[in-house]
């Protein structure tokens, strides 16, 4: 379920192989570790805005695409708050009964919108957590066999600690993300678990 949590995002991460739970300190590390959003205040520019479109399988379907907008900015003298929104829209479906007859057609999509809030306990400690709503229209209600179960929802929570070690040069980081309760179409028994991850890392 809500496989938009699982396509990473940031030009610069992704190139490292998604590599950025210790590295991220702007508003991509509402993504990879709410903890790494502490350190907002420690960078020249207090405030970040990023912007990304993705063509997910361009060639082949034109029309899947994510897009994700993230802001951070520094909150206070030891604090940083960001706000996200994530949209995947999966194209244009065609809909069929049980005879294999086109019924016409359908978009899917989902989104996620998200909060974040990030303090500095220490000069070289950050601990971060975030909120998420999930929704996803997988069909038309319409379109479907029982008339009902076509959309879902959920909600997440992200958890993140950075500890940079200036001594020795390393940022270390614990992170956990999408935290939360199942999503629902049909009923519990066919419900979907959101994309929870556990997530250890550290830069040199």
């Amino acid at each position: 379920g809500a496989i938009v949590l699982s396509f990473p995002i940031g030009a610069r991460y992704n190139a490292l192989g998604e590599a950025g739970s210790a590295l991220a300190q702007d508003a991509a590390s509402t993504w990879y570790n709410a903890g790494g959003l502490a350190f907002m205040g420690d960078r020249r520019e207090t405030h970040d805005l990023q912007l990304m479109y993705s063509k997910l399988a361009a060639g082949l379907a034109d029309d899947i695409a994510l897009t994700w907008g993230g802001y951070a900015s520094k909150l206070g003298n030891n604090g940083a708050f960001g706000v996200t929104f994530t949209y995947l829209d999966m194209g244009e479906q065609t809909a069929t009964d049980e005879e294999g007859n086109v019924t016409g057609t359908f978009s899917s999509y989902e989104y996620v919108i998200q909060g974040n809030y990030a303090l500095k306990l220490s000069q070289n400690v950050g601990l971060g957590f975030g909120v998420k709503y999930f929704r996803d229209k997988l069909a038309d209600d319409a379109n479907l066999q029982d008339g009902s179960g076509g959309s879902g929802d959920s909600f997440g929570v992200d958890l993140g600690v950075l500890w940079k070690v200036p001594a020795a040069r390393l940022n270390l980081a614990v992170a956990v993300a999408n935290l939360g309760p199942d999503i629902k179409h049909v009923d519990a028994d066919q419900a979907d678990p959101m994309p929870r991850k556990f997530t250890a890392g550290l830069a040199y």
